[in-house]
């Protein structure tokens, strides 16, 4: 049963990436933001399958580094959070901005990055008390 589930939201979020407005894509960001914390392999696999945009790709960069601190699996790269937290820094609200200076502080933390992990943490709150 858990098999068909998967392969059902592979299939819609195929066709979903096929729409030209990419108003599905965002559906299957929102899907995948809605079961981390219950099914994560499955939220790993809608991730997997969508093509997006810029904005889109921010996104997605912020939902994959979550789900990796969410599953205790250590950091070896920013280079996903370092564009979201680039995209949001230009075009986001407080909000996504402190989300991303919080998994930026995490990532960096995870790389031995302690100042730059403690400068990006005191971000995400100050970002946050703005929200």
């Amino acid at each position: 049963m858990n098999n068909l589930r998967i392969l059902l939201y592979v299939v819609v979020l195929s066709l979903a990436a096929c729409h030209p407005e990419g108003t599905n894509v965002k559906q299957g960001l929102d899907k995948a933001a809605q079961l981390m914390g219950q099914d994560p392999d499955t939220a790993s696999i809608i991730l997997e399958n969508i093509q997006i945009n810029e904005a889109q790709l921010a996104e997605y960069n912020l939902l994959c580094t979550q789900l990796n601190e969410d599953k205790n699996i250590a950091h070896t790269s920013d280079k996903q959070i370092r564009q979201a937290v680039s995209y949001f820094d230009q075009h986001g609200n407080e909000l996504q901005k402190s989300k991303a200076y919080f998994y930026l502080a995490c990532v960096e933390s995870d790389l031995n990055q302690e100042k730059d992990a403690e400068v990006h943490f005191k971000e995400a709150i100050k970002l946050a008390a703005q929200a």
